[in-house]
């Protein structure tokens, strides 16, 4: 992933893609106990990661790999603002294949 892929750093989440070898989209969640020494507090992250990407999966292309790290500043975010930095840093990488009002539209 680090010598084909590429990265994008944003408030709460660090954003990293690559092709997919073999052409099927797939998502990587890193939670590492650096975010939270609670498990509780890491599985919420987990949770509101994975809300944001099953919203957001359809707009993305068919042959990518992605991992999203979440960062201590997703701590106290609600769902909506994790959705929209990610739309943000897939856009930021132009990995969106629709538009961005279209996808946060799908609530």
């Amino acid at each position: 992933m680090k010598s084909t892929g590429s990265s994008t750093v944003g408030k709460m989440l660090v954003l990293s893609h690559a092709e997919a070898p073999d052409g099927k989209r797939r998502l990587g969640i890193i939670v590492s106990k650096k975010y939270h020494k609670r498990a509780v507090k890491r599985n919420r992250a987990y949770r509101l990661i994975r809300e944001a990407y099953r919203h957001i999966k359809d707009g993305l292309p068919e042959n990518i790999w992605i991992v999203i790290i979440a960062r201590k500043y997703l701590l106290e975010k609600d769902a909506v603002v994790v959705q929209k930095e990610l739309l943000h840093l897939l856009d930021r990488e132009k990995l969106l294949e629709v538009s961005k009002e279209s996808l946060s539209d799908t609530k």
